[in-house]
């Protein structure tokens, strides 16, 4: 990646896994996890095709007025420059929210 604070933010403030959601029973147990802990993020991830699969959910917390979750949804099917334009619009929004 280009910036390095980019890196630093997602080590800092983001948990990052991996889920195969192509079998039901996975996407029913990630859905059934992220509902109990932000449901528009859930309802956002339910309405993504599989086409547009693999797909990346930043999910932004901030806690100084409460909790504001402020989900992101990346289609990792583009091209890998347009995915790190995406990538680093998101970490910028995030980084403002922070300050």
């Amino acid at each position: 990646m280009r910036d390095d604070y980019i890196l630093k933010i997602f080590s800092k403030y983001f948990l990052l896994y991996g889920w195969d959601v192509t079998q039901r029973d996975h996407a029913k147990e990630l859905y059934d996890r992220l509902f109990k802990v932000q449901r528009r993020a859930a309802k956002m991830l339910r309405k993504i095709k599989l086409d547009d699969f693999p797909a990346f959910m930043f999910i932004c917390v901030e806690r100084s007025d409460g909790f504001r979750h402020r989900p992101k949804v990346i289609n990792g099917t583009i091209e890998s420059i347009a995915f790190e334009i995406e990538l680093i619009k998101c970490v910028q929004a995030f980084r403002k929210v922070t300050q």
